[in-house]
């Protein structure tokens, strides 16, 4: 059913706070169900103002932190292009940053220095968005940059900035194309919906309409669908809604609205049979695939559609991942999710087999368990549990202001898709309300009559032999064959635990992360990834509760907990409500204190481990991370070891229960341990909770660790990693410099995010916007309490990597001597750093990210709340000193990830040193074609 998008009448038209009117009650379900009294559902107060030129503008105030959203949605995406004409949404996303009229230069150089964070700008299929944090006292340059690019655009769009923004699309499709599974995407787009239909095609295009995409195409696009009768800006933040209204006149109301646009409003197109397909790809795990196509956003079905796919597929709690992962053992993971679009959604399932494993065997067991349930309906524990996990999640969202799942994109996204804000109060009540009949009814109707079925297969290494076969004449034929961060409270328990506490009452969460010395630096040499597996096996069973137990638990109280390795520490992390703190933190006690490590579920999660170390091994960055370590460290160092955590085959195979018994305890000691809190809790409750949660845990020593200091290789080496058939390079060079905690770090920080550390940095605008051979090239140090790694990475296109490696090295050779960081660079890096501390710890998940870092590598409490002043006061030579103290190009280890057959010529062609093909571990392998 198409319909005509209406312009608005003359006058710009307010609604009072709130929004317009809530929408009437769904439907009665066919059965009749007593319903539990639902939580209230959390309100996101707004004023809604209609311009005279059509653009609806929505203000919420938030005056927690000085800083201002902006997010603007224009009502246009794939779905609104033609068959031969795609990408043009997702091309002109791209178009978008690239200057206007009246500010001709790159979006980025004019946001990032006045603090913007959260900035991005995206395309699915149904509408284009940008969005930003700002300091308050920038909300006027957002405006009229944003209303730029709306209203005086084309001017600055010319064949040159056209061509370079294919270039970079296109590069970022073949970077997409180019990891594993990454082509199911578009082959499940093709094959879902039919021929015509406006989803039946990639957001990103084809490589030959981007190509054949002329500059009148692409002004005519412009045109049609980006003027403000299209578009609803929402701001929100420590703002006025008065005052935003009399700014945003200003800017946009001259923009003329735009022309009459028709619209799809609904097409479901739900399948009929099933239908099936094969594909091959790079992986090393076959893979299971099935979508169902369902009603769109903002319709009842759909949440509870949502409610039974969090049972079915939502974690280990879910019923297909204790069918397939717990008991058959047929499958190494299992997720679902909605792909929720406005004219029709998908719910799409994903299983993928153990290596070697029977993907049918994996179909049928699901294919049981989904009749099951639908036959049956979920439990009243499920229900409650996933009803929780849902209304847990939209409340820690809504804690932003911008960003996915912020409130102003949670305001944009019922505006433009409903015509009504207020829309995610339908889907709360929706949600909060639903029955075992509702959900089973939903599924009922949707997930039977139609599916679409792929299965990815893993290519088989196919080789060549020898051949001396007489190519100028044909065969004889034979015989036919058969066929700013304020400083923290501390406190320190009997115990000797220490806590450090950043009170935040935004919103009712407490987030507990406790950091203990050790990470994989802790592991054995011979026994690369036991910290790894220890954390990862923390939650599968303790001395009174088995896996499944905890995750049920856990998901009853809508409690998020994680336990993780990294480079220098170990951690246990949890979210929680506050009032379902009490009931949450004996059972975070329990993992800390007695994992019980059962062998059976060790065996299972060695597999698991397995497959992730395979799946390390074939793709581009993970390949990197996996032998730089090896080949900056040495083995016998604890950092020489695969960044991944994962270790490596040989010692994941080998690994015990005593090992992780051993290591849990020698590491795990509360006066070598630090809770980092955040959220709302004063440090006398707090620390009376811990106090009882770990009143047995005694204090003692832990092991030394072997962070000694490493000398630079001897000889210059690039190293090789082939991959046959890759579309891209991925080229590293690594080198190692001082820990964290250093005297030179600020100076440092502020080069590197010159260099590399941001898009409008040097080696980034050099390799994606000047030569258009990457999408994206950047620098960055691997943080640690010793020597840290500092990287380059650049991932290329194939037939630029002897250039690219050129341009890489020029860039780093120059940067300390003949072209050093300039006043103005210097001066953006500053303003980078310090412009975005006003939205830097919006969250509390930010906040304790922070002060994690202050406990892992031993900076002061005040790091952050001094390190504004220590920005400002470094120099510009104290910059380019520290570049010329840490940065030394003859020590650079480089690495490249490549199709060895079109790229190793070249390489040596460049005498950077000797050329040495390794395996995916690290090590030598002969050099023969």
């Amino acid at each position: 059913m198409l319909r005509h998008a209406s312009l608005l009448a003359a006058g710009a038209l307010a609604i009072a706070p709130n929004g317009l009117a809530a929408q009437a009650p769904a439907a009665a379900p066919a059965k009749a169900a007593v319903r539990a009294t639902a939580a209230p559902v959390p309100d996101i107060p707004y004023t809604k103002y209609t311009l005279s030129n059509g653009l609806t503008l929505l203000v919420h105030e938030d005056h927690k932190a000085p800083i201002a959203a902006v997010n603007v949605w224009y009502h246009v995406g794939s779905k609104n292009e033609k068959p031969g004409k795609t990408g043009f949404a997702h091309l002109f996303e791209h178009l978008m940053f690239n200057g206007s009229e009246n500010y001709n230069d790159d979006y980025f150089k004019a946001v990032e220095p006045i603090g913007a964070t959260d900035l991005n700008g995206t395309t699915n299929e149904d509408r284009t968005n940008y969005f930003q944090n700002v300091p308050v006292s920038a909300l006027d340059r957002i405006l009229w940059l944003e209303s730029d690019r709306m209203g005086h655009l084309l001017g600055a769009i010319d064949s040159a900035k056209l061509n370079e923004q294919r270039g970079v699309v296109q590069n970022e499709k073949r970077q997409g194309e180019n990891e594993p599974y990454g082509k199911a995407w578009i082959t499940i787009a093709e094959n879902t919906f039919p021929k015509g239909h406006p989803y039946s095609w990639s957001v990103i295009g084809s490589m030959e309409d981007l190509n054949a995409a002329s500059l009148a195409d692409v002004k005519d696009w412009f045109r049609t669908y980006y003027g403000p009768a299209n578009a609803t800006l929402v701001v929100a933040g420590d703002v006025n809604a008065g005052d935003v209204r009399r700014r945003v006149e200003k800017y946009f109301g001259d923009i003329p609205s735009g022309p009459p646009i028709v619209k799809h409003e609904a097409w479901i197109a739900k399948m009929e049979g099933e239908h099936r397909q094969i594909m091959q790809d790079h992986v090393p795990q076959a893979r299971l695939i099935k979508v169902y196509n369902v009603p769109p956003y903002g319709t009842p079905d759909l949440e509870y559609l949502s409610l039974g796919l969090d049972m079915l597929a939502g974690g280990k709690s879910s019923r297909l991942y204790n069918r397939l992962v717990y008991k058959d053992r047929s499958a190494s993971s299992v997720e679902g999710y909605v792909d929720d679009r406005e004219i029709a959604s998908q719910l799409l399932f994903l299983a993928d087999a153990q290596p070697k494993g029977d993907l049918k065997t994996v179909e049928r067991a699901f294919d049981d368990e989904v009749q099951r349930f639908i036959a049956s309906g979920p439990t009243a524990a499920e229900l409650e549990r996933s009803k929780t996990k849902r209304r847990a999640d939209f409340i820690r969202g809504i804690e932003r202001i911008g960003g996915f799942g912020g409130k102003s994109d949670v305001l944009a996204r019922g505006q433009v898709f409903r015509g009504d804000p207020e829309t995610y109060k339908s889907i709360q009540r929706w949600v909060a309300n639903a029955t075992a009949a509702d959900v089973q009814n939903a599924m009922k109707k949707w997930m039977t009559g139609g599916v679409y079925v792929l299965e990815v297969q893993p290519f088989p290494e196919f080789t060549t032999v020898a051949s001396n076969v007489d190519r100028k004449k044909l065969p004889d034929v034979g015989a036919p064959p058969a066929a700013p961060l304020a400083a923290p409270e501390r406190a320190t328990l009997s115990n000797g635990m220490k806590v450090v506490l950043s009170r935040r009452t935004a919103v009712p969460v407490v987030r507990l992360q406790m950091i203990l010395d050790g990470g994989y630096a802790a592991d054995n040499a011979a026994k690369p990834g036991v910290a790894s597996m220890t954390m990862q096996m923390l939650d599968e069973g303790t001395t009174s509760r088995t896996a499944p137990q905890i995750a049920d638990q856990l998901a009853a109280l809508g409690v998020n907990l994680n336990a993780y390795a990294q480079l220098d520490v170990m951690g246990v992390s949890m979210s929680a409500l506050k009032d379902k703190l009490d009931a949450a933190l004996p059972i975070y006690s329990d993992v800390v204190l007695h994992p019980s490590f059962p062998q059976s579920d060790l065996d299972r999660v060695k597999q698991i481990t397995l497959a992730n170390i395979e799946q390390e091994k074939v793709q581009p960055f993970t390949m990197g991370l996996r032998v730089l370590p090896l080949l900056v460290y040495g083995p016998d160092h604890a950092y020489g070891q695969p960044l991944t955590g994962s270790g490596t085959e040989s010692s994941v195979r080998a690994m015990t229960r005593d090992d992780l018994t051993t290591f849990h305890q020698a590491w795990f000691k509360p006066n070598h341990a630090t809770v980092v809190a955040v959220g709302d809790i004063t440090m006398p409750e707090l620390t009376a909770k811990l106090e009882r949660a770990f009143a047995s845990w005694k204090p003692g020593e832990i092991p030394a660790k072997n962070v000694a200091t490493v000398a630079p290789r001897a000889r210059k080496t690039v190293f090789l990693l082939d991959r046959p058939g890759a579309e891209q390079s991925y080229v590293f060079a690594g080198q190692l410099i001082a820990p964290k905690a250093n005297a030179d770090e600020i100076p440092f920080q502020l080069f590197n995010s010159a260099f590399g550390g941001a898009f409008v940095s040097r080696i980034n605008m050099n390799l994606r916007e000047d030569k258009h051979w990457s999408y994206g090239s950047f620098s960055f140090p691997i943080d640690a309490r010793g020597q840290r790694l500092w990287m380059v990475m650049a991932p290329v296109q194939t037939d630029k990597t002897k250039e690219s490696l050129q341009e890489a090295m020029k860039e780093l050779t120059t940067v300390i001597g003949t072209k050093p960081l300039t006043t103005a660079e210097i001066t953006d890096a500053k303003d980078r750093e310090i412009k975005t501390l006003a939205g830097r710890w919006e969250t509390g998940g930010a906040v304790a990210r922070a002060l994690g870092e202050i406990v892992t590598y031993g900076l002061p409490d005040d790091y952050y709340a001094t390190y504004a002043d220590r920005v400002r006061a470094a120099s510009d030579a104290q910059v380019n000193d520290a570049a010329k103290k840490f940065v030394a190009p003859d020590q650079l280890v480089w690495v490249v990830v490549g199709d060895r057959a079109k790229v190793e010529a070249g390489i040596r062609q460049l005498g950077m040193g000797d050329v040495v093909l390794l395996d995916a571990d690290g090590h030598p392998k002969a050099a023969t074609q």
